[in-house]
């Protein structure tokens, strides 16, 4: 299922990152981490996402030159629905609308042969910040 490139255009928010992932797309091979934290009281939930990279033109929030990643989060809200189970081989995470009339948006993670999928209404970029991954560790 993963296409190696995650497609972020439908999140609500998005244009701040704008020079940081040219065209809305985050390459899944820079993606350090990503976990999904679910609220089920307030119907919620977020993702978060870490991603190495070390864009040419830095955006005014860019906190330091020695920076090299993003950290953010994706909420999810409005009739938020999970499933999980098994799926075909591949890791990955896939984010587009779930159906034909594009209504809503989902996010798809796949790793080790299981699936995870979160459906809500609206998607939108919580927080996020440049951050130094020096070594694969965040500082």
């Amino acid at each position: 299922m993963s296409e190696g490139v995650i497609d972020i255009s439908g999140v609500v928010g998005v244009a701040e990152l704008d020079l940081v992932f040219p065209g809305r797309r985050v390459d899944w091979s820079r993606v350090l981490s990503v976990s999904l934290t679910l609220d089920c009281m307030r119907a919620f939930a977020s993702l978060r996402m870490s991603v190495l990279v070390d864009p040419g033109e830095r955006p005014s929030w860019w906190r330091d030159e020695i920076h090299d990643g993003v950290n953010m989060s994706l909420e999810w809200r409005g009739g938020v629905r999970l499933s999980a189970g098994p799926a075909g081989a591949g890791d990955g995470l896939t984010i587009r609308a779930p159906g034909p009339d594009g209504n809503g948006i989902e996010a798809v993670l796949m790793r080790e042969s299981r699936v995870m999928r979160v459906r809500a209404d609206e998607c939108s970029l919580g927080n996020f910040g440049s951050m130094w991954f020096w070594g694969g560790h965040a500082y």
